[in-house]
């Protein structure tokens, strides 16, 4: 009865930790306006789903980044020409993006830069 309460416990846990839900998001804290070019969603094993997308800040439109994120159970995908509010996170090479929940409510996702194209390059 323990290891099954245990083995539970453990679920719990990462289902909870996969969003980061925010009470007090600042536009301020959030200069960039990341613009969804692609997405995609792709099912490695029954339980576990890796998204990816590829976005371009608004401010610098040569600059396009390849994102990804892996979720259990299911994996939520931004739908292309939408924009987001963001920042970049140079330490831990991700973006995070400020997703709206209704009209009052909205929770921040970290996606993975895995990759980096300039499309002009000179």
């Amino acid at each position: 009865m323990r290891i099954i309460s245990l083995s539970r416990l453990l679920f719990l846990l990462q289902i909870l930790a996969v969003p980061t839900w925010a009470g007090d998001i600042k536009e301020v804290d959030y200069p960039n306006q990341y613009e969804v070019m692609s997405s995609g969603k792709t099912d490695k094993l029954m339980v576990e789903k890796v998204c990816s997308m590829t976005v371009r800040n608004r401010a610098n439109t040569n600059v396009i980044l390849n994102v990804w994120r892996k979720g259990y159970g299911s994996c939520h995908v931004l739908d292309s020409g939408k924009v987001y509010r963001g920042r970049e996170n140079e330490k831990k090479n991700e973006i995070e993006l400020v997703i709206p929940i209704g009209e009052d409510k909205a929770r921040v996702e970290d996606w993975q830069i895995i990759g980096i194209v300039n499309v002009n390059p000179r």
